[in-house]
């Protein structure tokens, strides 16, 4: 359980951070540099623990798990950022991850959650949708008739980051079993190289085809991108890429590797749920930062979740 509570304090950490780089460089452009800077430190770490061997089965798999967790699902996930605003595209991504990952464990693996596990998976997730509903409010411009077509994109596109997140994880067991059966021992930071350099890969080309062809991804370039951290405090220039660096540190680098680590010791399911609390660990760093205070359904939901990972520890 360590890792994976670890993974939930890093990811908040890394949200904070990669708001704030979004705000000085827009998101597609940050998630494709972050991801870049976190293949380049990746893949240093991998090399200094132990050799990564590319042509394996194991590797090939973890491709797979990269381009269906970090490209499509990261790239989805900012996508709906502009459409929906953070809070409501992080409460369907979250809720929906540990779902896809369940699926996703059930046909790939061919393993299931425990009843208790389930339980609290479904009381860690009913706290974040309680803590979340207090400022479930859509930005000013999306609002009314007209934006219709676009919020219905921006919740397909959150559904379809949770998708990635959760069959991502599947995934990476799945290789994690194809590593026992070819005798591999591959740490934390070389699967999570392994799973980062082809998903940084799909983010460049993505933000290239951004700056190419704006009208076909959906969003006026610049413009959009802006308007979901209304409530941000402006960026200067040049600490932004301080907050770039951070958001790769806490999320693809070391938020990543405690990821992996978890899913070589539980379910996906248990290590999504315990992950879905991430957007309450980021309450209070909101609060410290940009005076966000979450009000009473906040609370209530953060002992709600914080009370399911108690249960979801003592029925692991």
């Amino acid at each position: 359980m360590l890792p994976a509570i670890l993974t939930a304090f890093l990811f908040a950490g890394s949200g904070i951070c990669g708001q704030r780089a979004a705000v000085g460089l827009g998101p597609l452009k940050a998630n494709a540099l972050r991801l870049l800077l976190a293949t380049l430190a990746l893949g240093c770490l991998a090399g200094w623990t132990g050799p990564v061997d590319l042509t394996t089965g194991t590797a090939q798999r973890l491709f797979y798990s990269g381009v269906v967790g970090f490209g499509v699902g990261d790239v989805a996930l900012f996508l709906a950022y502009p459409r929906l605003g953070a809070r409501l595209t992080l409460l369907l991504y979250l809720c929906s991850a540990p779902l896809f990952g369940t699926i996703g464990d059930i046909w790939l693996v061919g393993t299931f959650l425990t009843r208790q596990q389930a339980l609290m998976g479904v009381v860690i997730l009913c706290g974040v949708a309680v803590a979340l509903s207090a400022g479930l409010r859509l930005p000013p411009a999306l609002r009314g008739a007209g934006h219709a077509s676009a919020v219905r994109w921006g919740v397909l596109s959150a559904l379809l980051a949770g998708c990635g997140q959760g069959f991502g994880a599947a995934l990476s067991r799945l290789a994690q079993a194809e590593a026992v059966h070819e005798g591999l021992v591959i740490t934390g930071i070389g699967q999570a190289f392994l799973r980062v350099l082809p998903g940084m890969g799909f983010a460049m080309l993505t933000w290239y085809f951004s700056m190419k062809l704006p009208t076909w991804l959906g969003a006026r370039k610049g413009e959009d991108e802006q308007k979901f951290i209304r409530g941000a405090n402006k960026v200067r220039k040049w600490t932004v890429w301080l907050w770039l660096f951070a958001a790769a540190s806490c999320g693809p680098i070391g938020g990543v590797s405690c990821f992996q680590w978890a899913l070589g010791e539980l379910r996906s399911g248990v290590v999504l749920s315990i992950t879905a609390t991430t957007p309450l660990l980021v309450m209070p760093l909101s609060y410290w930062l940009e005076q966000d205070r979450p009000g009473w359904r906040g609370v209530l939901g953060a002992v709600i979740a914080v009370a399911g990972v108690i249960g979801m520890v003592v029925a692991a």
